[in-house]
């Protein structure tokens, strides 16, 4: 399964970071990536992954062939941009080249594999002297769509990645989102969901837990 394919941990971390969490065994090994992308549940892994990196998908109707970005493929629930004779072709993710990247995943769920209640995922990328290259905090869930928080980026990069600075970062990130309510969970809920996972797992990108150096070659 792709979570075991060391290539794929080695160029994309964080999609095989989230991986063991998309459904459960059986699932993954018939399931697709493009399936998973059309499908545009709002709690979906992938697409969380797919809008947290910036990734590109193609799709083709008739002869020709189009790409939009992840982060305006996704309308709402269940919905996408895909025009209705299309087909989503490919899923371009983008590969980080910096030496010193750290990765992190967590989720909020009734029970593992289950559909989350929230969840985030975040990529950091350091200099040689520790400080924030590049930064990327996305949540889902939540809100109708994978979203990601920009502002985070905004507010860490070139400087230290400290816990307290990555924490506080999220929070005021995070002051702004309205979460959906629903039968399996309540706004409230969510909230405090989301404020935990977002938190989780960007302080596991942080360089004493997951930070690991790369071969620039």
């Amino acid at each position: 399964m792709l979570e075991r394919d060391a290539s794929i941990g080695a160029v994309l971390p964080l999609l095989a970071k989230v991986m063991p969490f998309v459904g459960h065994a059986a699932t993954r090994s018939r399931a697709t990536i493009g399936g998973t992308l059309a499908n545009a549940d709002p709690a979906a892994e992938i697409s969380l992954v797919a809008v947290t990196l910036g990734a590109t998908l193609v799709y083709r109707q008739g002869e020709a062939s189009a790409e939009i970005a992840a982060s305006g493929f996704f309308l709402s629930p269940m919905m996408t941009a895909l025009p209705p004779t299309a087909c989503l072709t490919a899923a371009r993710f983008p590969f980080w080249r910096d030496a010193r990247i750290g990765v992190g995943f967590h989720e909020v769920s009734a029970r593992r594999c289950d559909f989350a209640f929230a969840s985030a995922a975040a990529q950091i990328a350091l200099d040689e002297e520790g400080l924030c290259r590049r930064v990327v905090l996305g949540i889902g869930a939540v809100t109708p769509c994978p979203l990601r928080l920009d502002a985070v980026a905004t507010a860490l990069e070139g400087r230290r990645a400290e816990e307290t600075v990555v924490r506080e970062s999220v929070r005021a990130a995070l002051a702004d989102i309205e979460p959906l309510s629903d039968l399996h969970a309540s706004a409230d809920y969510r909230r405090r969901a989301l404020s935990h996972s977002s938190s989780v797992s960007s302080s596991a990108t942080l360089p004493t837990q997951s930070l690991c150096p790369r071969n620039s070659s």
